[in-house]
């Protein structure tokens, strides 16, 4: 018997609760009296998005009464929409489409929210998963829910503060800068060459730490929305040989082969170029810094009818199994990655992936430990 009051996620409540539906021993009665026993909101529906079962903890969640719910399109009783409330998700990008298509455990990623009956907008933890027949048919979806009411309130405190922390941090840093700089060009008199030294490694610090805040300042932005996204009519390729171009000293520097694989045909699609230059930089900074010596950094792009998934492959360490599903964390950072660039910070792949979900793109990656990595990036071409 699985002990729902041990299990602290609702990605692993969805598990258990998929396990106990394709249970065949079970009855109904059993069934509805464990979900309903369960603090997390449960959501079942059937393939023609219709509500088949409504446990009470999501009767409290959403106002409806399963009586309401149920025989109802989930679109109309769930309403999914993003934090500010203003952008339909069932509409603009249907989950359970999105689970029909991939036939997995699909977390919802997204700080997404659920339209109370009353209209309030409920911020909530969710994952969803198919649920299937004894002959393995798909007959429905399971949608698990909890209040992230309280959760989000914290995270916006702590971003608020090192926002905060972080501005008030960089004039004096800058300013460190400038007088370093004063005295290693000689402006107050001759130094010694154990002085130069010693000034060149405070330099080297202070710049790391100004790096370090200028991250955290564009996180900031970043997840309090105040970065726009403006789309126009880009060439994804000569925007790639930009980025490119601007990463070939850096590559020089770490003996590296940097090579765009530009194709003859080029392409128009409708990106913020900011962003797109932005993220593409990030991942070839990142292929190359954990690289080895001698290796290869090889962009690609392929174009489909609907989007563009630009490629970047390295030679580099790798990423072990053990730390992929925590790879694009904040201040995340793999050992071996440590190893080999112990400057940098583990925001890169946070901010990326935020940028994004700004552009509507999505990434993903193949990796080998030992042999390189392979990052994906996808961008709508609309």
């Amino acid at each position: 018997m699985i002990n729902f009051q041990k299990i602290k996620t609702a990605k692993a409540t969805l598990a258990a609760v998929v396990a106990l539906l394709e249970e065949p021993v079970k009855t109904k009665d059993e069934i509805e009296a464990i979900l309903n026993s369960i603090g997390d909101g449960i959501c079942v529906i059937n393939l023609n998005k219709e509500i088949i079962f409504f446990n009470e903890a999501m009767e409290e969640i959403i106002g409806w009464q399963r009586e309401e719910a149920l025989g109802n399109s989930c679109y109309n009783v769930l309403r999914l929409t993003d934090e500010t409330g203003q952008k339909n998700i069932c509409r603009d990008g249907c989950p359970l489409f999105e689970l029909l298509k991939y036939g997995r455990v699909v977390p919802l990623g997204k700080p997404y929210c659920i339209t109370h009956k009353s209209g309030k907008i409920v911020p909530v933890a969710d994952s969803m998963a198919l649920v299937k027949s004894e002959k393995g048919e798909t007959i429905g979806a399971v949608y698990v829910f909890s209040d992230d009411t309280q959760r989000r309130k914290r995270e916006k405190i702590s971003n608020d503060f090192i926002s905060i922390a972080s501005h008030q941090l960089k004039t004096p840093l800058i300013s460190v800068r400038w007088f370093i700089e004063l005295l290693m060009e000689g402006k107050t008199g001759e130094l010694n060459k154990t002085q130069k030294d010693y000034l060149l490694q405070i330099y080297k610090s202070n710049f790391k730490l100004i790096k370090l805040v200028d991250g955290l300042l564009n996180i900031s932005r970043l997840e309090s929305g105040r970065v726009g996204v403006l789309s126009e009519l880009t060439c994804i390729e000569d925007l790639i040989g930009e980025a490119v171009g601007e990463m070939e000293s850096r590559a020089k520097m770490k003996k590296v082969r940097l090579v765009f694989e530009k194709p003859a045909k080029l392409t128009s699609i409708m990106a913020d170029a900011r962003l797109l230059k932005q993220i593409i930089e990030n991942l070839i900074g990142n292929a190359i810094d954990y690289n080895k010596e001698n290796g290869s950094v090889i962009v690609t792009i392929k174009v489909g009818s609907k989007d563009a998934t630009i490629a970047i492959a390295d030679t580099g360490v790798g990423i072990s199994k053990e730390q992929r599903k925590k790879i694009f964390g904040k201040f995340f950072r793999g050992e071996t990655a440590a190893r080999v660039n112990p400057e940098g910070s583990g925001l890169g792949l946070y901010i990326v992936q935020i940028m994004l979900d700004l552009c509507g793109g999505k990434i993903w990656f193949e990796s080998e430990e030992g042999r390189g990595t392979t990052f994906y990036v996808s961008i709508p071409r609309q």
